[in-house]
């Protein structure tokens, strides 16, 4: 009688708010989604009847629950807009790189604009990211179209956050070389993400099994994913789940991701319908920037200057430049004194405690020498 053996796996290293973490994963060829896994929701009837909206919320209830990833059809969002968004994410890419370099990333204080490939590597364990993308924040004074912004609730105003249009260039290297990823593998930060996805493909969501499952593009749909942010708040009800792009095609990819949720300074609970004797609060109020600073003190410790987001000393934290008066802050390209301002912080019970300033953040940016920066901190 023969034993069956394991499934073989491999470790893949995430970066969270509070220091990597590590899942298993199988080694098996990624599958395709089935519809319990990733549901297409209709949303026909979000403005029907009570009965039909609450019909509709326990579907999106379920699905967030479930791999807190599903489809939404009849979104009400006009298919010529979709059309010319994608046609003016082409024109933008095609262009040479040296005319895309003129709006880079690096130019921005917050980091808005261009980002050129193998630039970033949001995953340790996979490879440096195959992608370009251009981030930006909506202005209505960028906007061709005039828009009456007294129509757009405030509460709705605080929750429009940032976007990507993402630019895969086609790969058709040998799929076993190496996991060689267009984005590697990460949960989204904020509450939930809208995706427009090309019809090329290669979105991958990582079940609770560890199995790779491919979420292919379905006509006139957008995918929708829950945050980090909201699984917070839902006292983990709701589902922020690993995904990447893992694109091996003869043809480029694009996708136009658009993030919502709070602003930086707003301060949120775990909301009270998702406690009860048994199952408490797991976590402390926090601010959705605090979350994010977290995040980012993990991933390097220049990205929060990439945020806009600067903590005063009562450790509030502010999303826009103007906010940090310092000369020191004020000279933004000035990187150095910028992180050796940056705190290092230990995790108690969701609450950020100061610790002391370090030089390992300081050297492992490469931005000084180790003897350089020990002697700057002990001034």
């Amino acid at each position: 009688m023969t034993t069956a053996s394991a499934p073989k796996s491999y470790k893949l290293e995430l970066l969270s708010a509070y220091g990597p973490v590590f899942r298993d994963v199988l080694k098996s060829p990624p599958r395709d989604c089935d519809a319990s896994e990733v549901p297409i929701i209709d949303l026909s009837d979000i403005r029907g009847s009570e009965k039909e909206r609450r019909a509709l919320a326990m579907k999106i209830r379920d699905a967030a629950q479930n791999t807190g990833f599903f489809y939404i059809k009849n979104h009400g969002i006009p298919k010529p807009h979709i059309d010319a968004a994608f046609n003016q994410a082409q024109s933008f890419f095609a262009q040479p790189v040296e005319k895309k370099a003129e709006v880079s990333q690096k130019q921005s204080k917050f980091f808005n604009g261009w980002s050129e490939r193998r630039e970033t590597s949001i995953s340790p364990t996979e490879s440096r990211d195959h992608r370009e993308g251009f981030s930006f924040r909506y202005d209505p004074k960028y906007d061709p179209e005039s828009k009456d912004l007294a129509a757009i609730p405030e509460k709705v105003k605080e929750c429009l956050r940032d976007s990507v249009v993402n630019y895969y260039p086609k790969n058709t290297e040998a799929k076993d070389a190496i996991i060689d990823v267009g984005l590697g593998a990460h949960t989204d930060l904020q509450c939930f993400t809208f995706l427009w996805q090309d019809s090329v493909g290669g979105l991958q969501v990582l079940t609770n099994d560890g199995q790779w499952i491919k979420v292919p593009p379905v006509p006139d749909t957008f995918v929708v994913n829950i945050g980090d942010f909201l699984m917070r708040l839902s006292n983990d009800r709701f589902k922020s789940t690993v995904h990447r792009v893992y694109n091996y095609a003869a043809e480029d990819r694009y996708s136009m991701p658009f993030f919502f949720g709070f602003n930086f300074d707003e301060k949120c609970t775990v909301l009270p319908s998702c406690i009860d004797e048994e199952n408490p609060a797991k976590y402390e109020p926090i601010s959705c920037g605090e979350t994010k600073l977290s995040r980012h003190e993990s991933t390097g410790p220049t990205a929060p200057i990439a945020n806009g987001l600067f903590a005063d000393d009562q450790g509030t934290f502010n999303s826009t430049f103007e906010h940090a008066q310092d000369p020191a802050d004020q000279a933004v390209k000035s990187a150095p004194v910028i992180v050796l301002r940056e705190l290092d912080y230990s995790h108690s019970g969701g609450y950020r405690k100061p610790r002391a300033l370090t030089d390992i953040d300081i050297v492992n940016a490469q931005l000084l020498k180790e003897e350089t920066a020990k002697d700057l901190i002990q001034m």
